[in-house]
């Protein structure tokens, strides 16, 4: 079994290595568990591992899970290509998509990048308190926060994802969890939640975020 490079009191184990590698190795209640994943986009940084091959890296990790999750959501850039969704397991059917909006936009060539989409898959949690409703978008606190990360992502973002597409007693796994926002997501709503991490620097990152519920960006 491979040990976890930090555990909180909370339930929140961040590993680090490949995700292919560590994914066979957990001892999880499947039945339990949700995926949230910002996975390498097909179009993503260069500097990124796996950049190089996301569309077989992501395949790789599906194949490397020792049991399908109950419920996915897969965050996605507005540019990237949504037939990378393919691998998802038709045991998982599509629910909705989910627009996660910045108040303010940014540009690249002749595109204007005010969102990146959220995909929802699996049977929805009950209808509770939080979750009676499941909106098309979700607008960020404030634009992508800074961070050592070269891919920052909302944390607003990813913990109204969490809210929305988990309930008590799940447990959130992030096969990419980079300095670990899922993580910081999953502690809010007070989650069980395991992230897999390649890139030491960013489990670092990840170990001095997780207990402060800090606002920033992954």
């Amino acid at each position: 079994m491979i040990a976890p490079a930090f555990t909180s009191g909370s339930g929140i184990r961040l590993y680090h290595g490949d995700c292919r590698e560590v994914l066979p190795s957990l001892e999880l209640d499947w039945s339990r568990v949700v995926l949230v994943v910002d996975p390498v986009w097909p179009n993503a940084m260069p500097c990124l591992v796996g950049a190089d091959d996301p569309w077989g890296l992501w395949w790789e990790m599906w194949e490397a899970l020792p049991c399908l999750p109950k419920r996915a959501v897969v965050h996605l850039a507005c540019l990237s290509d949504p037939r990378f969704l393919g691998a998802v397991p038709e045991e998982l059917p599509f629910y909705r998509s989910v627009n996660l909006e910045y108040p303010v936009p940014s540009f690249v060539g002749r595109n204007v990048l005010s969102c990146e989409v959220a995909y929802l898959f699996g049977e929805p949690p009950a209808a509770g308190q939080s979750t009676r409703m499941f909106p098309g978008r979700v607008m960020a606190s404030g634009g992508k926060a800074r961070s050592e990360h070269p891919c920052p992502r909302s944390v607003g973002h990813v913990r109204e994802l969490v809210g929305l597409w988990s309930e008590p007693g799940d447990i959130i796994l992030d096969p990419f969890c980079g300095s670990g926002t899922t993580l910081v997501a999953a502690e809010y709503w007070g989650r069980e939640a395991v992230g897999i991490e390649i890139v030491s620097e960013f489990v670092e990152l990840g170990k001095g975020r997780l207990g402060g519920l800090e606002l920033w960006g992954k």
